[in-house]
């Protein structure tokens, strides 16, 4: 979603899912409408300006943190309700994501 507004870009995390393969979260919303939104460059330094091409996931979350342990990846995003955090399995396929499941029993 092409945005010029700042407020429309918070908690910003890339990952370099494989060498030379990098993963872009930007969140836009918090609360209950949360949206995160997922780009996907060979460059670390260019998701795009005023340039969705390289979009591939939406996801209802926000401001999240990705944690490789052990070998698996692993997303942490606020709830919707701003008081606690959930955390989820993640995988990367071919340069998208997929959430596998938001564990129904968030840490507070």
């Amino acid at each position: 979603m092409k945005s010029s507004s700042p407020c429309q870009n918070e908690c910003p995390h890339v990952v370099e899912v494989q060498p030379g393969s990098f993963v872009y979260f930007r969140n836009q919303y918090y609360g209950e409408n949360q949206t995160n939104w997922v780009y996907f460059s060979h460059n670390p330094f260019n998701f795009g300006i005023d340039d969705d091409s390289g979009l591939v996931a939406q996801l209802s979350i926000a401001a999240p943190e990705i944690i490789l342990h052990n070998g698996q990846y692993y997303i942490a995003s606020l709830l919707p309700t701003l008081d606690g955090i959930r955390i989820a399995r993640l995988r990367f396929i071919q340069g998208k994501t997929l959430v596998d499941s938001i564990r129904k029993d968030a840490a507070k």
